[in-house]
């Protein structure tokens, strides 16, 4: 599918949409194969390139931790804290949620 390669090829560039796109992709298992795995490593790496939804989505894989990804509420906090300055309503919510 020329998506999913035109993505690759941006994500190997660490642009932080395709990075965010694949990630929610494998999540979903939409157009890919569902791998939680692969998911959070897109969400880790579209987080760290600085895509706000990604910071929610990987902050709260930090806040609880996942299978494979050990609890760190405070890295988790410093990306939903961030999401949140920029706007992202969701991550707002949850940091509301937990105070």
């Amino acid at each position: 599918m020329r998506h999913i390669r035109d993505l690759k090829i941006s994500a190997n560039s660490d642009e932080p949409l395709a990075l965010y796109s694949l990630a929610v992709y494998y999540d979903q298992g939409k157009f890919l194969e569902e791998d939680k795995k692969s998911a959070q490593e897109f969400y880790c790496r579209a987080a760290n390139a600085g895509n706000d939804l990604a910071k929610h989505i990987y902050g709260i894989m930090l806040y609880y931790g996942t299978e494979t990804l050990e609890i760190d509420k405070e890295l988790g906090l410093s990306f939903l804290n961030s999401s949140a300055e920029n706007g992202v309503e969701d991550a707002k919510i949850f940091l509301d949620s937990i105070k």
